[in-house]
């Protein structure tokens, strides 16, 4: 598996930008490279995913968090404009 790097590589489509209700996270935050969660994601309470890398019109967003090991991991999100 490639290294996938957690930073900001891409920006969200502008239409993505602002508010939004999600079924499951409660309201969404789109910003210009990030989007942000009120509500907990799997558990592990709320979430700014940044855009890692774009293909297309396919974003890939990661969030990195740690469990109670102190081990890392990595979170992704895939979403289609």
């Amino acid at each position: 598996m490639e290294y996938l790097s957690t930073g900001a590589n891409c920006q969200l489509p502008q239409e993505f930008r602002g508010q939004w209700i999600a079924s499951d996270l409660g309201e969404v935050t789109f910003q210009t490279n990030t989007m942000g969660t009120a509500k907990s994601v799997v558990n592990f309470g709320p979430r700014m995913f940044t855009c890692a890398t774009k293909v297309g019109e396919q974003y890939l967003l990661t969030y990195v968090t740690f469990n109670k090991f102190n081990i890392q991991r990595l979170g992704l999100l895939l979403i289609y404009k």
